[in-house]
């Protein structure tokens, strides 16, 4: 029988708190039945397996992703969503590989996934190319919050130095930067936005 008190709610705040005080590499269900002062067979009540586990925390940890106003901008909207989620996923590196090897079909992220592409298509943008827009702006922020922390703490950028090839010393900067701050993912996803909207609604496109 299991704890009184105890139920899904209670097994998927006290993996969130673990994930969040811990890192998600410390997610096991033993772990979370330790905290919860019950036996590991007790949350299989509520979950299958820590693969079970690890995706619904890592749908819960989306709630901190900013959701978008479909009566403001589209820009400005999808700047805040997209960036709020590269921050995320900045601050929780664990968090960030989790997103990249998981279906994310949990609530959350269907629900942030469904307000980007209403305030796509409410803006003029075919669903199809909506579609597309969703899943290369999620792209490029997984992208480059693995890259910067990837990168942290190492002094490489990569490209050795050539005459043979003397452009790539621009790139080398570009990298470190990357690396360091969010200008150069801001600055690559205000561009693919732009370039969505003015394929899809012309020069005139709200942004």
């Amino acid at each position: 029988m299991a704890r009184a008190g105890l139920g899904r709610d209670a097994v998927v705040r006290a993996a969130v708190q673990i994930a969040d005080t811990e890192g998600i590499d410390a997610l096991s269900m033993r772990r979370v039945s330790q905290e919860l002062g019950v036996t590991p067979m007790a949350l299989y009540r509520y979950l299958p397996d820590k693969s079970g586990l690890v995706d619904v925390v890592v749908d819960e940890s989306l709630r901190d992703v900013p959701l978008v106003d479909p009566t403001r901008p589209v820009t400005g909207e999808l700047l805040r969503c997209f960036g709020g989620l590269y921050e995320l996923l900045v601050a929780h590196p664990g968090l960030a590989r989790a997103v990249g090897e998981r279906p994310l079909e949990g609530p959350v992220a269907t629900r942030i996934g469904d307000r980007v592409l209403t305030l796509l298509q409410q803006n003029g943008v075919g669903r199809d190319d909506a579609a597309n827009l969703l899943v290369a702006a999620f792209s490029l922020a997984l992208g480059s919050a693995l890259y910067r922390t990837s990168r942290s703490g190492r002094s490489g950028w990569g490209f050795r130095r050539s005459a043979d090839a003397p452009a790539v010393d621009q790139v080398r900067g570009r990298l470190a930067v990357a690396a360091a701050d969010d200008v150069t993912f801001r600055d690559a996803f205000e561009r693919l936005v732009r370039g969505y909207l003015i394929a899809e609604c012309g020069p005139s496109a709200e942004t």
